[in-house]
């Protein structure tokens, strides 16, 4: 492997075993650029410090920039006691997120929010708000999203993080979290909207109060964080999720390469009692609270779990934070994107992600889709004071009351580490509280600060590997935020210099994503191998009247297409020359009789007709077909995809031509008649009895004779004449009172024949969709160029394409960087409250 040349490092000075990483990161991507002779190239990896590098080599530049997990927030856990305040709760749209020193966030508000701030009165709080409330600058691990140059502009997190980063019930709880703003009402301006908090009246408090009753809380403190930034990270090396266990509760999950991690999701204590929930939904009708009281039990609080190490594991100790499964084979890979966290179905049971590697000995590239199956049970400890704490004996309930004192009073010194102490004693039955000694303090409060206690739950996950494949100029683009500029990056992919063939077939996951419940995947694939294609079609040994077609192939066939996803599969098989024909057979009826004598002079004759059709056939013949399809994941959209197809072929000759044809009746009959000049010899074998014709007149109809293989055939209409009719009036005489002509009749309906031969060029069809929803949206029946075309461009520009959606409430929308009518963006669904002229970003819940 070669030695990596001088680099510039960005972001944290990675030290041990990240500092290492980071140089093994360096060196494979100088090795793999050189092997595979791209231009761009960039690679992501989860260091073992919880960190991420992100390695770049892009115009003769070559870079790392390291994102370390972060300098913790201060953890405002309080006394760590329920408490029965709700915070007020904001839902909207976002509509000035980037300010001036001094100036307020802007964004419109929903109905029920209105509602809500006038306190559910008459009237109703204003539509739009200027709220510094709002003003939150981006947390430690959102760095990527900051300015890269100084401006006099501040951007919040509402410029870039949109909840649709996420995956999930995560997202929504991103989204509600969005909704609180910060809380610390003492450095805004002391007006209504800016301080408001929700008001529930007094006896419904003193229920709150009732049903909390002393609770400690698991880990957090019950309140949105006080600086009203998003605690959740989105991203490959670390991201977090929801799942639901056997009671319908929610956890927070982390992921990260030292595993998966849950913890009870943070709520607002008051909101998760039944006098709450009274309130909400028959008083105050708060259709958007009512929706997370109905999702989650409560509203969540937004807090995250502990970030540091000591407080972390202090309440892992204490059983609250419990530890699922390994993850590491997973994050031995490289990342696709830093972005690209693990994408979560609805209950969050399960959960999917990508990444890919090099197999450098073989000299290609190859994908893995992991596969997390959690199934969490439901909690056995709720926080609450034990009943067996309180003693019938007094001199019990002292002697435990001694020795629980001075322990708290330790643990109240100990900050956040001291309350997951007291949270475990909690735990504790009273008999082996009291079978301890009360002498030394100080040996007893070790004791149970290192205790490692059963999880408050049994839960159970784990991460195994689901597919692997090879991958080779997929072309498949993911939005890459670590970038100088915004944009997506095409997976570098490219053989390197020591493969030697030949091509592998590929049929490789490179994307996996849920919307609602359902798991979808994208595949790229290649089948190298050819074969001669047999003749498709319907085409019978006797075509008369119907369609048929089929097509020929000339030249080995391949299958063309190079992804399909579980909603769009148009790969087909393709050969050098396809020639395609349509035949379409139409009834034109029976033409006229057609009669004939057996000679000149003869008395006996037969009489017949047929039946007539047309073929119009339609001969295609189309050289060099051939499909592309381009694959991309948008800019602040994880649970996406857009999908460009665009069909295109040589020459195309376009040959027509319609002939006229016709089956015999399988009805004939003997016909004969007498004339002295015309018609006197080769009597027939039997006449018909009856008078003697007289100068041709009359003609009889003498027998019916039938033709047993045409009979049920398409000219079959049964018997036309009858034995002993008089056929005179079919017979054409060619003068009065003269014979009858030798044959006659027999003319087929009108018809006009067609021929004609014409050569075109093949029109380009094309088609865009984007799949967010459950089914795919249909976005536009063209596409650019720049989604076929590698990002960056050899003249180092990025492609960019993003997306959003409405996270959280019962509202169905979603829009994307796309044109859509009267040059707005392409929805889907709707909201009250888009315009579609930008990437809206969804505050709280949304059912308008």
């Amino acid at each position: 492997m070669h030695q990596p040349r001088p680099y510039g490092l960005f972001g944290a000075e990675p030290e041990g075993e990240d500092a290492a990483a980071v140089d093994a990161l360096m060196r494979r991507l100088g090795n793999i650029k050189t092997l595979s002779g791209v231009d761009s190239l960039k690679m992501t990896r989860a260091l073992p410090g919880g960190g991420i590098a992100t390695a770049i080599s892009m115009g003769g530049i070559l870079k790392v920039i390291v994102q370390a997990p972060g300098e913790p927030p201060r953890l405002e856990l309080g006394d760590g006691l329920a408490k029965a305040t709700i915070p007020m709760f904001f839902s909207g749209v976002i509509t000035k997120a980037r300010v001036r020193e001094g100036e307020a966030v802007e964004m419109d508000v929903t109905l029920q929010t209105r509602k809500r701030l006038a306190g559910y009165k008459d009237q109703l709080g204003p539509e739009r708000l200027r709220l510094q409330r709002f003003v939150i600058e981006y947390g430690q691990r959102f760095k990527e999203f900051e300015p890269k140059t100084p401006t006099i502009y501040k951007h919040t997190q509402y410029m870039q993080l949109r909840p649709s980063w996420y995956s999930g019930a995560m997202a929504e709880v991103v989204q509600i979290a969005g909704g609180y703003g910060r809380q610390d009402f003492d450095q805004l301006p002391q007006t209504p909207l800016e301080t408001a908090k929700l008001q529930v009246p007094k006896r419904v408090e003193i229920g709150i109060e009732h049903e909390l009753s002393n609770m400690r809380l698991p880990g957090y403190s019950g309140k949105p964080p006080k600086n009203g930034q998003t605690r959740f990270g989105y991203r490959h090396n670390e991201c977090h999720g929801v799942s639901f266990d056997d009671a319908g509760k929610p956890w927070l999950l982390q992921i990260n390469s030292r595993g998966v991690y849950a913890m009870p999701l943070p709520m607002v204590p008051a909101s998760t009692t039944k006098a709450f929930r009274q309130w909400a939904t028959e008083e105050a009708k708060d259709d958007e609270i009512v929706w997370m009281l109905d999702r989650y039990g409560g509203m969540p609080s937004g807090e995250g779990f502990p970030e540091s190490s000591n407080v972390f594991e202090a309440w892992r100790r204490a059983g609250v934070i419990i530890k699922l499964c390994e993850t590491a084979d997973f994050y031995d890979h490289l990342a696709y994107s830093s972005a690209c966290g693990w994408s979560f179905n609805a209950r969050g049971s399960e959960a999917y992600n990508t990444c890919y590697d090099y197999d450098e000995d073989v000299g290609l590239a190859y994908g893995l889709t992991y596969k997390m199956a959690l199934a969490l049970g439901a909690a056995t400890f709720d926080g609450k004071l034990r009943k067996d704490w309180v003693r019938e004996d007094p001199a019990e309930q002292a002697r435990l009351d001694a020795y629980l004192m001075p322990l708290y009073r330790r643990a109240s010194v100990d900050g956040a580490e001291g309350l997951a102490v007291k949270y475990k004693l909690r735990r504790i039955p009273a008999a082996e509280l009291l079978g301890r000694s009360a002498d030394k303090i100080d040996a007893e409060y070790t004791h149970w600060q290192n205790l490692e206690m059963e999880p408050i739950a049994p839960h159970q996950a784990n991460v195994v590997r689901t597919n692997k494949g090879w991958l080779m100029n997929s072309g498949i683009k993911f939005a890459e935020p670590m970038l100088p500029e915004l944009g997506l990056l095409t997976v570098p992919d490219k053989p390197l210099e020591n493969w030697k063939g030949p091509e592998p077939k590929r049929d490789t996951i490179v994307f996996a994503y849920h919307t609602g419940h359902d798991l979808k995947v994208v595949k790229h694939f290649a089948e190298p191998r050819s074969h001669e294609r047999q003749v498709e079609g319907n085409f019978e040994a006797e075509m008369i009247i119907g369609a048929w077609e089929q097509t020929e192939y000339e030249g080995e066939s391949r299958i063309t297409g190079s992804f399909y996803t579980t909603d769009i599969d148009e790969r087909e098989e393709v050969a050098p020359r396809e020639i395609n024909t349509k035949l379409v057979g139409k009834d034109k009826g029976y033409g006229e009789i057609y009669y004939t004598f057996h000679a000149h002079f003869a008395m006996a004759g037969n009489m017949y007709r047929w039946r007539h059709y047309t073929h119009d056939r339609t001969v295609t013949t189309t050289s060099n077909r051939g499909k592309r399809m381009a694959v991309s994941v948008p800019y602040m959209c994880r649970d996406s995809v857009i999908y460009g197809r665009e069909e295109s072929a040589g020459p195309v000759i376009v040959e027509t031509s319609r002939g006229m044809y016709s089956m015999a009746d399988p009805y004939w009959y003997d016909i004969w008649t007498y004339s002295a000049g015309s018609h006197w010899t080769g009597a027939p074998t039997y006449k018909t009895k009856g008078y003697w014709p007289k100068d041709g007149n009359p003609v009889w109809c003498e027998r019916e004779l039938i033709n047993k293989e045409l009979i049920g055939g398409f000219s079959d209409s049964g018997p036309w004449l009858s034995p002993l009719q008089d056929v005179t009036p079919i017979v054409t005489f060619l003068e009065k009172g003269g014979g009858v002509s030798l044959s006659a009749g027999g003319a087929p309906p009108p018809f006009v024949p067609k021929n004609t031969r014409e050569e075109k060029e093949f029109k380009t069809k094309a088609t865009l969709d984007f799949s967010v929803f459950e089914r795919p949206g249909h976005v536009a029946d063209k596409l650019s160029e720049s989604y076929f075309l590698p990002s960056p461009t050899a003249e180092g520009v990025l492609f960019y394409v993003d997306a959003i959606r409405n996270a959280a409430g019962e509202t169905l929308y979603a829009n994307l960087d796309e044109p859509g009518a009267e040059g707005r963006r392409k929805h889907f669904g709707y909201c009250k409250l888009a315009d579609h002229n930008s990437a809206h970003h969804f505050i709280g819940v949304i059912n308008e």
